[in-house]
């Protein structure tokens, strides 16, 4: 990973962004979340079993909405569209992780294994993790 690709990941959940807006909102409803970033949904799939197709434009207050529901959510890396909610992420077991808590956990080895990016959010320690490629940041 360049530096230019991880600032380009950090603008896109800076304060003031629409994706921050709703990453805020999760945090402050204490109901914690893990996002996956994909630029190509079937691609993808072999590595997760789906919940429900949503398929709708993204806004940060269907996401945060969707958020009630356990599993991941499927955003398009463009932030055009939520493809799918409830998900179960299935990465290599394989993967190491330094993490400890299973989103954090599956954030982690899903981002070694697509090189995409991956926000987890901790219900117990309210904060926001960024993942991408082999690289994690805690943002809040």
């Amino acid at each position: 990973m360049n530096r230019k690709e991880f600032l380009e990941k950090l603008r896109i959940v800076s304060p003031g962004t629409p994706l921050r807006f709703a990453l805020d909102q999760i945090v402050a409803a204490n109901t914690g979340a893990l996002l996956f970033f994909v630029d190509d949904f079937e691609k993808y799939k072999p590595l997760m079993q789906l919940g429900f197709m949503i398929d709708c434009e993204f806004n940060p207050n269907k996401l945060y909405e969707l958020t009630k529901m356990d599993g991941a959510i499927i955003v398009d890396e463009n932030m055009n569209r939520i493809i799918a909610a409830n998900v179960q992420l299935i990465p290599d077991p394989s993967i190491s992780s330094s993490e400890t808590g299973m989103r954090h956990r599956t954030a982690e080895r899903m981002a070694r294994q697509t090189g995409k990016m991956l926000v987890a959010i901790s219900k117990r320690k309210k904060t926001i993790s960024l993942f991408y490629d082999d690289y994690s940041h805690v943002l809040r």
